[in-house]
């Protein structure tokens, strides 16, 4: 069954295939625009506060260009040992990521804020 709105849009706040290819999942029509944010962390900030303050930004970014709709914001880090794992970016990378995690914890850090600057509506969740 797929859901319908009349005039209220969907936006996803990311220019990532993979959170685009999630939300698809849901069958409700929305759209994608870049947020344009700097996701550079702040100094002394953990993962779960970037991550939780990246989604926000994201969010609150498109929101404004885009009052009317609702908005979703999202970010991810990966940690392990306390340092944040960087995006291999290709398969060589991986694998040497991979081999050190071996035997560790890896700590995946997400974090959603859904966003609606029209109505003032701000979700935040961060697992």
């Amino acid at each position: 069954m797929q859901l319908q709105s009349h005039k209220t849009k969907l936006i996803l706040a990311s220019s990532s295939p993979y959170r685009k290819l999630l939300l698809k999942q849901l069958k409700i029509p929305f759209k994608t625009h870049s947020p344009g944010v700097d996701e550079s962390a702040r100094p002394g900030e953990d993962t779960a506060a970037v991550v939780t303050r990246l989604a926000r930004e994201k969010g609150l970014v498109v929101a404004q260009r885009f009052r009317d709709a609702i908005v979703i914001g999202s970010d991810q880090l990966a940690e392990c040992n306390g340092q944040v794992v960087g995006k291999p970016g290709n398969v060589e990378n991986a694998i040497t990521q991979l081999r050190h995690f071996s035997a560790q914890t890896v700590l995946f850090r997400t974090a959603i804020a859904v966003v609606c600057d029209q109505s003032g509506f701000l979700f935040e969740r961060t697992v």
